[in-house]
């Protein structure tokens, strides 16, 4: 019957209303994704902390002389505990940023991909479609994210745990809260935007087409090697690619609260000031830590996420 099959979809040899299949498919991608951003964390987050120091600290009297220093300093006054401040944000909030991540880019597959073209195990992704469905993702993963790197990044500037205004993450999400309202969690979300479109763009386009190649056209035997090296350059080329729109969003998230002693108004005028002031080589600090952060971090996230989506089934 045409009709039924129309309405019915093939999971794992059994027929499934196509209604119950792409909640299934859903709730799959949502369980790895989360998987995928609790990974993430644990690798990531001390060259993340590394990172945004070198970003946000002061052109006129720089805190550290550099990458080394800024991770000798750190250690030596705050201990190993110093690389993870602001953690408590990303390990609650990055699993449901990752799912909402990997929920919303498996959506746009099945809005904006033709299947037509499709061979057997080997999906054909091409640009145009590509850039409809990361456009799509990072747009929706940027305001999730905003907050969530917004506690996490005034966290992670505050170098002495007796001076702190903020006790912990979940502490500093109160305050801001309770003292200046939810638009002080979306401070900087422009930034976001701006850096996550064509970002996620790039990086699920060359996450798909380096594990094609890898796979050498048969997605179903993709090896872990394969998904190391697609996960770990795809995540060097987001970066890569927006880099200056990261300092944006660091530098007016770590901005004062009040707008009457805020240095930036949106992102626009932050990349201005930023580079009239302080040169082109400012747009790029602390791209060296991200660069050696975004193999690691990005093949094990994707390592994560493609485990257990085999696992719970394609």
């Amino acid at each position: 019957d045409p009709l039924h099959n129309r309405k019915m979809s093939d999971i794992e040899g059994q027929s499934v209303p196509l209604k119950d299949a792409a909640a299934i498919a859903a709730l799959k991608d949502i369980t790895a994704g989360a998987c995928r951003g609790i990974s993430q964390v644990f690798v990531g987050h001390p060259l993340d902390t590394i990172k945004v120091r070198l970003q946000t600290q002061a052109a006129d009297a720089p805190k550290f002389n550099g990458l080394l220093d800024c991770f000798k300093q750190t250690f030596r006054n705050e201990g190993l505990g110093g690389f993870y401040k602001g953690a408590q944000s990303p390990l609650s909030m990055s699993a449901f940023y990752s799912a909402v991540l990997f929920l919303t880019y498996g959506q746009a597959k099945r809005m904006f991909h033709d299947p037509s073209k499709d061979e057997p195990h080997n999906p054909y992704y091409p640009v145009k479609e590509m850039v409809l469905i990361g456009g799509f993702s990072g747009f929706f993963a940027a305001s999730v994210e905003s907050p969530m790197d917004l506690v996490k990044s005034k966290m992670q500037v505050q170098y002495r745990n007796h001076t702190a205004e903020f006790h912990s993450s979940f502490d500093c999400a109160k305050k801001l809260l309770k003292n200046h309202g939810i638009g002080s969690l979306y401070r900087g979300w422009d930034a976001a935007v701006s850096r996550n479109i064509p970002g996620t763009i790039i990086y699920f386009w060359s996450y798909e087409k380096l594990r094609h190649t890898l796979s050498k056209g048969n997605n179903k035997d993709l090896s872990p090697l394969s998904v190391i090296t697609a996960g770990g350059i795809s995540g060097m080329l987001f970066w890569a690619s927006v880099f200056p729109f990261d300092v944006a969003k660091s530098r007016l998230q770590t901005d004062a609260i009040e707008k009457s002693q805020r240095k930036y108004e949106n992102v626009v005028d932050c990349l201005r000031k930023t580079y009239s002031r302080e040169g082109i080589g400012a747009l790029y600090r602390g791209f060296g830590p991200c660069m050696i952060r975004a193999f690691p971090t990005n093949a094990a996230s994707f390592m994560a996420f493609e485990f257990v989506r085999t696992k719970l089934g394609r």
